[in-house]
């Protein structure tokens, strides 16, 4: 019956553990450290996630294996580091916690530094065009102001000065609209430009 309790943790554990890096006091009871280890190191985890795990795992007496749990993490830190996954947290944004083997390294660090010019350019042209989205509701906004107070022009019994200072108002919008149109006109250029570096990058691999 034990056996099967610590099995069935094991497995919960395997499966939780990619979301959060400390234990729970029933995963530090059924723990099997070198799946820990793991899992730690195929999220490329440092070694200082071990400390959170004594700590945690303290509060119930149990003390990490750490002949198992470092074979574990040493095969998990191998598949971490393959190229194709550098890349992938590159482009994630994610940054890297100095955890690859000397042999690795090097390959690593190279597939992490594309994905992340990837990660940049995409920020770069969500940044443009988040601008030119902000700039049309702002168009929008004042284009419905206008007609409201086109609106009100209708009313006869409104004063010459008040008349007077609705127009003024409606000038002083449709500048603005003006304005703003020019900035959008000249952030959608730059979208361009900055789409197509993209895309050079992206087709590029």
């Amino acid at each position: 019956m034990a056996s099967r309790l610590a099995a069935s943790g094991a497995i919960a554990l395997f499966a939780g553990l990619g979301g959060c890096a400390t234990l729970s006091p029933d995963e530090c009871l059924y723990a099997d450290w070198r799946t820990i280890g793991y899992e730690d190191g195929l999220e490329g985890r440092g070694l200082s996630v071990l400390s959170q795990h004594r700590q945690a795992c303290a509060k119930v007496g149990v003390a990490p294996d750490l002949d198992a749990y470092q074979a574990g993490r040493a095969e998990g830190v191998r598949v971490f580091c393959r190229p194709a996954n550098a890349y992938e947290q590159g482009r994630l944004g994610h940054p890297y916690n100095g955890v690859c083997p000397a042999d690795m390294e090097r390959e690593f660090l190279a597939a992490h530094g594309e994905g992340m010019v990837i990660f940049n350019l995409e920020a770069d042209v969500n940044a443009v065009a988040g601008r030119i989205a902000s700039i049309d509701y702002d168009i929008g906004d004042a284009e419905r102001r206008i007609e409201q107070a086109q609106n009100t022009l209708e009313d006869e019994d409104l004063s010459r000065e008040r008349r007077r200072l609705i127009r003024d108002d409606i000038k002083v919008l449709s500048r603005d609209i003006g304005r703003m149109e020019a900035e959008r006109d000249r952030l959608m250029v730059e979208l361009g430009v900055r789409e197509e570096r993209l895309r050079r990058h992206v087709s590029g691999r």
